[in-house]
């Protein structure tokens, strides 16, 4: 429950009352708001009027107190003297009261205005920070082609260094092949001589070397040289 002492929300006069809530006069009318109440005061009859404010109640400042949760306006309709009287004080009150909610509005427009002001000033602020930030970062980095193209080049440098260790080891194979011919041509050269020697040998009776030791020397010589061969590979 408010207090006698509370200050008065924004606007109570204004607002509708809740359906439930809705004041009916002994003549039939209905009232939603403080205004419905003024209206119906001006063209109410006296004994209308003496019906809900008497010795004994004043229902119209009992349904602004309790309903609205204006006790100021609620007192000042409790004092008044009279249906002329509560008229004044009531249209002084809504009067008041759009007044401040005009004023009001217009400092919400004013601050909304504000508001939307610096929005967008940070907006344009962000914008530039955004454009400088992009034309940074478009010196410090590649564009895209310029990516390709070193990709390009890497691609590029691997097969040129496939190659030329292909190249390597196709000259070490021919060396290698030319070694074993030469050794090769080396064994044959031997090999002729063991013969020419062998027929020497044989033609000597009494020679100590027989035909198979000079045989068993030529296999030997060309073993020896085939080893050679392998080692070398």
């Amino acid at each position: 429950m408010k207090s006698e002492f509370e200050l008065p929300d924004e606007d109570l006069l204004l607002r509708d009352a809740s359906p439930e809530f809705y004041f009916h006069l002994s003549d039939g009318r209905v009232l939603r708001n403080v205004n419905d109440l003024l209206q119906a005061l001006k063209s109410m009859s006296e004994h209308v009027y003496h019906h809900h404010v008497n010795a004994h109640r004043n229902d119209f400042s009992t349904w602004i107190r309790d309903i609205f949760g204006d006790y100021n306006v609620a007192h000042k309709a409790l004092s008044a003297k009279g249906r002329h009287e509560l008229i004044s004080i009531l249209e002084k009150e809504l009067i008041r009261e759009n007044l401040e909610k005009s004023n009001e509005e217009s400092k919400i427009r004013i601050k909304i205005k504000n508001a939307l002001s610096r929005a967008q000033m940070k907006g344009r602020e962000a914008l530039g920070k955004q454009g400088i930030v992009k034309r940074i970062l478009a010196r410090s980095m590649p564009s895209e082609p310029t990516d390709k193209l070193a990709e390009e080049r890497a691609v590029l440098a691997q097969l040129k260094e496939l190659e030329q260790a292909m190249s390597a080891k196709l000259s070490q194979a021919g060396k290698q092949e030319q070694e074993m011919h030469t050794a090769i041509a080396r064994v044959t050269k031997l090999e002729e001589r063991l013969h020419r020697k062998m027929e020497e040998v044989s033609g000597q009776q009494n020679s100590i070397f027989t035909k198979e030791f000079v045989q068993g020397l030529i296999v030997g010589a060309v073993i020896v040289g085939l080893l050679g061969i392998v080692l070398r590979i």
